[in-house]
């Protein structure tokens, strides 16, 4: 709100110039306040739209399993990689050759 006065005008004629600038200032604020409630709606709708047409408990199980595969240090994924040459190893034995493995064949030839 910026205050302009003409020392030519009338007080009323300055009161009314006060009151419109206060009146424009408290509907810009007003307007921002609608547009962030209708943002927060809009966002609202998105992501139930989103919860609604994926499988969320299929997603969380998803993550649960590579988070389970990723830890350091526990149970069967013991031995934390001392440093970065030791991660692809670490990576290899603890993870991919888990979650990766061939088929299981009957004579040792898959056909």
């Amino acid at each position: 709100y910026e205050k302009k006065e003409d020392p030519n005008a009338e007080p009323d004629v300055q009161l009314k110039f006060d009151i419109s600038a206060k009146l424009k200032e408290s509907g810009r604020i007003t307007r921002g306040y609608v547009w962030a409630f209708s943002y927060f709606i809009y966002i609202c709708f998105n992501c139930a739209l989103l919860m609604l047409q994926s499988d969320v408990p299929r997603s969380f199980q998803v993550f649960r399993t590579l988070q389970n595969a990723l830890k350091f240090g526990e149970g069967s994924n013991s031995g934390v990689p001392a440093s970065l040459d030791d991660v692809p190893t670490w990576l290899n034995a603890s993870v991919l050759s888990k979650t990766f493995s061939d088929p299981v064949c009957g004579d040792g030839k898959c056909t």
